[in-house]
């Protein structure tokens, strides 16, 4: 999964908001949190550009790729 495919020409979209953190969706397939915390005071909107959530795109991504090679090595 590439981080680049998620966020280009997409739009991110509110889903919920839970234990501190607010949840978004792409394309109605990638979900992943915000932490209310590293807003700090910033504005955003039910719906905005998948950029503007690039950092925490790639965190979710990287965790994504991670569990798959974990679970490939297992399945060895």
């Amino acid at each position: 999964m590439k981080t680049i495919d998620i966020i280009k020409g997409n739009k991110a979209v509110f889903v919920e908001c839970h234990s501190g953190s607010l949840v978004y969706e792409v394309n109605d397939t990638f979900r992943f949190s915000v932490p209310v915390k590293d807003l700090q005071g910033s504005r955003v909107r039910a719906t905005e550009n998948a950029s503007v959530f690039m950092k925490w795109i790639k965190v979710a991504v990287q965790q994504i790729n991670k569990a798959e090679l974990e679970n490939r090595d297992n399945n060895e």
